[in-house]
């Protein structure tokens, strides 16, 4: 979470990609949109309720349950 900034402007976020979070061991920014904002401060507020204490090392999105953190996992659970 120490990467994101919802605040980076008033309808669109931005996330910064260190160099060690991809193969081609690149650092760059990436845009979300205001509907992306929305439903990533949703999942967090969720995420709060349910008693997770997050913190700026906390994943953005994490997998449901326990299971294996996979390409099929979130895209289940978005």
């Amino acid at each position: 979470m120490k990467h994101v900034d919802f605040d980076y402007g008033p309808q669109i976020g931005i996330i910064r990609v260190p160099l060690e979070a991809n193969k081609a061991k690149v650092g760059y920014y990436t845009f979300f949109s205001p509907e992306a904002k929305e439903t990533l401060r949703e999942h967090l507020e969720y995420r709060r309720r349910k008693g997770e204490k997050l913190t700026p090392e906390s994943p953005l999105i994490k997998p449901p349950r326990k299971e294996k953190a996979t390409y099929q996992s979130y895209k289940t659970q978005l």
